[in-house]
Formats: C-alpha cells, sequence, structure tokens
C-alpha cells in the first residue's frame, strides 16, 4: 500500500523527474505551480512501481492523475487502495482531454471548468493588433504617456520592493489563506533555488515597483504566466506589466497560458478581454 510522506525540500529533487510525464501544455501539472502550492494542499507523495502518487490532504486526499510510465490503470487502482485505507474522497484530476478518451469507459468523467486554462499567443499580447485589442492598446498607451518608467529583470535588490507591492495588493482584498500563502510561494521563489529556469520582471517608477510578473517556459513552444500583480492605483498598470513581461521574456514561444480564472467573475472577465487564442480543458474523474 502507498505510504504518502510531505513534499518539502528535502525531497523536491526526487520527485521533479516524474513531471516530465505531466501534460506539457497543462500549468496545474506542472513541477513549480505543484511544489509552491504545497503548503495550501497540504501535498503528500509517495513513488512506487515508476510512478510520482500525489495526494492533497487538506483538500480530503484529492489526487493528480499519477506521473509514471508504467501501467497507469494499476496505479489507479493503487490510489483507490489508499483512499479507501485514509478515507478520503475518491477524486483524480489533472486529466487532460487525451487520457479522458483512455479513462472515459471505466471511469465518471466531469469536465472542470474553472480550471481550463487560457492560452494566448504571444504575438497578440506584444503587438495587441487589431480591433479586438483596441482597448488595451489604449490602456498601455495612456500608461506610457502618464509615466515615467523602466521594465527590469528582476534582481536580489527588488525582491524587497516586490514584496512591498504584494503586501500592498493584498491590503486591498479580503484576507485569505490562500493570498498568504500566494506571498509565501513568491518569496520562496525568488529568494530560494528550486531548481526552476523562472524569469521575472517588474515595471518601476519613482524608485518603486508597481508591477511584476512571474513565469516559465513549460513546453517548445508556451510559456505560463505564474503570478503578476500591479498597483491598481494607477492606470494602464496591469496592460503595461502584461506587455512589457511577454516581449522582453516570452517573445520567442508561440503560446502564453495565462491559468485558470477559477470560476471568479473579475477574473473571467479579465482574461477573456485579451482574447485566448483557445483554452486547455481540465477534467476530473471519480474512481
Amino acid at each position: 500500500m502507498l505510504n504518502p510522506k510531505p513534499v518539502s525540500h528535502t525531497n523536491l529533487e526526487e520527485i521533479k523527474e516524474y513531471f516530465i510525464y505531466a501534460h506539457k501544455h497543462m500549468s496545474l501539472a506542472q513541477f513549480t505551480t505543484t511544489y509552491l502550492w504545497r503548503h495550501s494542499t497540504g501535498l503528500l507523495y509517495d513513488i512506487q512501481d515508476d510512478f510520482l502518487f500525489l495526494f492533497e490532504k487538506r483538500y480530503n486526499y484529492a489526487a493528480p492523475l499519477p506521473l509514471g510510465n508504467g501501467d497507469i490503470f494499476k496505479a489507479l487502482e493503487k490510489v483507490k487502495e489508499y483512499k479507501r485505507y485514509i478515507g478520503g474522497n475518491n477524486l483524480v484530476y489533472c486529466i487532460d482531454e487525451d487520457k479522458v478518451k483512455l479513462f472515459k469507459d471505466l471511469y465518471e468523467i466531469n469536465e472542470e471548468p474553472d480550471f481550463a486554462e487560457y492560452v494566448y499567443l504571444a504575438d497578440d499580447l506584444v503587438n495587441l493588433t487589431g480591433k479586438k485589442f483596441h482597448a488595451k492598446k489604449n490602456h498601455l498607451n495612456q500608461f506610457v504617456k502618464n509615466n515615467e518608467y523602466t521594465y527590469e529583470k528582476i534582481s536580489a535588490s527588488d525582491i524587497p520592493l516586490v514584496m512591498d507591492l504584494l503586501e500592498q495588493w493584498n491590503e486591498k482584498k479580503e484576507y485569505s489563506t490562500d493570498l498568504n500563502v500566494e506571498k509565501q510561494a513568491i518569496n520562496e521563489l525568488l529568494n530560494y533555488d528550486i531548481g526552476v529556469d523562472y524569469k521575472a520582471g517588474a515595471i518601476l517608477s519613482d524608485n518603486k515597483v508597481i508591477a511584476f510578473a512571474i513565469g516559465e517556459r513549460i513546453s517548445e513552444d508556451m510559456a505560463c504566466v505564474y503570478f503578476e500583480k500591479a498597483d491598481t492605483n494607477i492606470k494602464g498598470s496591469y496592460a503595461v506589466i502584461n506587455n512589457e513581461f511577454i516581449r522582453n521574456e516570452f517573445s520567442d514561444v508561440m503560446y502564453i497560458n495565462r491559468q485558470e480564472d477559477l470560476g471568479l467573475e473579475g477574473l473571467r472577465k479579465a482574461k477573456e478581454s485579451y482574447n485566448p487564442a483557445f483554452k486547455i480543458k481540465n477534467y476530473s474523474m471519480k474512481i
């Protein structure tokens, strides 16, 4: 039987290699996302039969699809056995459309629209060409006209300024555990080496960081923006970091994954306003 233990900095190298088997375009299935949010999920892992098994203790032992190159059906039986033993739910998630075809006749499968990931053409985000980007282009131009600023790759000396902006941003929101965990994740990524080749950029004005973004190339044709924050008191601050970050860090890739909307109406409208090229559908199943 599986015997999962907590994921931490002491065993991250042991689990990282299995993420080559994750869907290459699904940000929720990447090592970076899985590892950085481990404090929120109570992430546990075990490795057996050349599979990585993950469980989210704080979500009643919900499990991403096991990662490996062996018999996935035997791996799922191990997941089912452990869930029954521990009294967890029967949910497995991070299932892409191709895997749905594999499992559809065996398990109850449900699409998770709140976790569909928005994907854009990098060229669209950089050039904002055409009528459909007219409003975004105006926001960007207004910012450029009204502000003296520079775009810079985030250095060690910039990190305190980044965290200051994040603290100000959080203060405007109703406190939640997720906001605190996000702050912890950003701090960890910027200050500690977890073996992630990420890119981080900021907009600086008057010796302050007024916007920043952090992302990573997750495949040969796609990069993912994991974090993006801006001073909402400065009109166009989100437009400029969105544009400058992709222009400076990821203009050589075809697609930009800007993750899911979590079913939040405001976030959905913001993501739709940039005219996604397509969405990566995410499914769960009951085993």
